[in-house]
Order: structure tokens, then sequence, then C-alpha cells
């Protein structure tokens, strides 16, 4: 029975802990090195003119980003990219920071980017503005952005003004809330040259067939949208296209199973 118990117990173990066998798809912890000899993480690579933007080792196999300034750069951060092949409205970074002497500033940074077609960032986020300085024990930051629906790269990264140290660690990704980690991929699909094909996958895979036949076949095509809605605060339903019948049909029909289904109980008509 003794024996027993043991086992018990060491499922138990293994079972709370399951997280220490799981590999994470991002090295947001900073503890991946393919070789010793190299000096950033996996993953990681320089933004600004600073030359010290490295990995170092804090204690037995935990690493930490490493931002020191220099006499002759503006800024230094150490970054990472991941596709942006996720759907939501907002995307929160957190992670630990560790500071000495910082004179001008040092925390999050987070942007997010578009296409090559795009000339600027779509999203972007720093804590330059809260101008933390001098030197502090680790603690945990965030910094928040609205989540652009066309967004194709997200950079996250921990950087440093003019003068000072600093070491960043445990970064997390939340989108609405819930750790990019945990949220599946899915891919998108960009046309740089015209495909018949390769359009109708595209439209496919981001659309759903809306039947018109009768009320109740109409309501049940609906249901896919209605819970894409249904963690939504607001939603607007548009103008109508001044005597088209569907349109009419489909207006009321979202807005009953808004009410019936998701508890929405409010709606604001505009009045020439």
């Amino acid at each position: 029975m003794k024996n027993i118990k043991i086992l018990l117990t060491f499922a138990t173990i293994l079972i709370s802990n399951s997280s220490f066998f799981a590999q994470n798809k991002f090295n947001l912890n900073f503890d991946k090195f393919t070789t010793e000899e190299q000096m950033m993480p996996d993953g990681w690579f320089k933004w600004g003119n600073y030359k010290n933007v490295i990995g170092e080792k804090i204690d037995g196999t935990n690493y930490a980003g490493k931002v020191i300034s220099d006499k002759d750069g503006n800024f230094g951060c150490i970054t990472y990219q991941i596709p942006a092949n996720y759907v939501g409205d907002t995307i929160t970074l957190s992670g630990r920071i560790k500071y000495e002497n910082i004179k001008e500033y040092v925390g999050l940074l987070m942007r997010i980017d578009g296409g090559v077609h795009m000339k600027q960032a779509l999203a972007f986020a720093t804590m330059s503005t809260l101008k933390i300085r001098g030197t502090s024990d680790w603690k945990e930051y965030s910094i928040k952005l609205a989540y652009p629906a066309n967004a194709e790269y997200i950079y996250v990264g921990g950087i440093v003004g003019r003068n000072g140290t600093a070491w960043f660690d445990d970064f997390k990704i939340k989108i609405d809330g819930v750790n990019i980690e945990n949220i599946k991929e899915i891919p998108k699909i960009y046309l740089e040259d015209f495909d018949t094909e390769k359009l109708t996958v595209a439209l496919r895979q981001s659309s759903n067939a809306i039947n018109f036949s009768t009320d109740n076949d109409l309501a049940s095509s609906l249901s896919p949208l209605i819970e894409e809605l249904s963690n939504k605060r607001i939603v607007s339903i548009g103008e109508s296209t001044h005597g088209t019948s569907e349109f009419y049909r489909l207006r009321a029909i979202i807005t009953k199973k808004l009410i019936e289904e998701k508890g929405f109980n409010m709606i604001i008509l505009e009045n020439p």
C-alpha cells in the first residue's frame, strides 16, 4: 500500500507539473541556446546601436536578455519576431525587468507590422514615456495594444535608452487574455501574383456560406458569425442598402440571435 501511495503521489506531481515537459513554441523566456558559444538566445536579435545586446546566464539553466548602453549609441533593444497568425482584438506583452543606473528610460517594447508594402508600423508601444530610471531588482511590467486585423509580424523586446544596464526575462504575449503559446495558429495566404485557384482557397478559408432559403436556414448559417461576436461588447451592423430585402432579413436575425443567445440588451438606431 505504501508503494502505491508513493506512485500515486509521483503521478500527481507529474500531472500537476505537465508544463515541465511541454515545449514552448517561442523562446520568450530567453532560455534556449543552440550552442554555449553564441551571444544571443535562439530567435533573438538586436535593434539599435548598442554593441552589448546579449543573453546572460542568471542561475542554473535560467537565462535573461541583457542590454548595456555605451557612450556612442542612442538605444539598444533585444528583440523577438513572431508571425502574426492569430485573430483577436487586443495584444498584451508582459515581462520581468531588472535595471541598474538607468539615466533616461528602460522598458518593454511591442510593434505590430503589416506587409512589405506598409511604410510604417500598424501599432507601436513602449514604456519610454514612463521614464523609469535608477536601479531596481526584478519587477513585472506590461504594455497593451489594439491588435490589427491585417498584422503580419509581432515584434516584442526590452529596450534601454541612454545610460544604464538592464536585464529582461519571462516575456509573455497574450491575445484577448489567452497566452499565445496556447492559441492555434491560423496561417494567412498572401497573393503576390493573381492565381484563381489560390484566391478560391483563400476565400473558402476566410468565409462561410449564407443560406437564404428559409429564415431557419439563414439563422443556422449565421451561427459561426454569432459565435465570433459573442465576446464583443459592441456590434455595429452597418447601414442598409436602401431596399435590399436580404439585408433587412440579415439584420433582424443577427439582432435577435445576439439578444436571445448571447445576452445583448441594448439596440441603438441611427435616425437621419
